[in-house]
């Protein structure tokens, strides 16, 4: 309790990058769950390479880049266009980006492009149309899309 009234104050100081990686290990463990319950194998991890190389996912699996944020609060606890445009640079034209954000006591939310839902929708050089979803819902989205990889 003291800890929530200090963050709406601004007061609590917090490490950020513990924070994300913390936030990073959180989504991926609830991919991960998602996937246990297909017949597919893969799993996603942290990927740490991120601290070191330019243009890395926080998390991947197999075609599909995330990025992940979790932020105490922005004046409309939105994302930010920066955000979009750092996972699909890492993404390129060749792989998806997805982007899982978070402000402190709001539920997750995720962008991802509007062909996950129909493929006929072209998405190439950062101009993906991005709907926007639950984390719960998102999680619907993706297995029926990995359900359709094979092993």
């Amino acid at each position: 309790m003291v800890q929530v009234l200090l963050e709406q104050q601004g007061l609590w100081m917090v490490n950020a990058r513990a924070k994300g990686a913390a936030f990073e290990r959180e989504c991926a463990k609830k991919i991960n769950a998602m996937l246990e319950t297909t017949h597919i194998k893969d799993r996603v991890s942290r990927n740490l390479n991120q601290y070191q190389e330019k243009n890395q996912p926080d998390l991947k699996l197999r075609y599909i880049y995330f990025e992940c944020k979790n932020y105490a609060r922005n004046s409309n606890n939105w994302y930010q266009e920066k955000w979009w445009r750092q996972v699909c640079e890492a993404a390129g034209d060749e792989n998806t980006p997805i982007l899982i954000f978070k402000f402190n006591h709001l539920p997750i939310r995720v962008a991802f492009p509007l062909s996950m839902l129909n493929s006929n929708i072209c998405d190439r050089n950062y101009h993906h149309p991005v709907a926007f979803t639950s984390f719960d819902e998102f999680l619907d989205i993706l297995k029926y899309e990995v359900q359709t990889w094979k092993s």
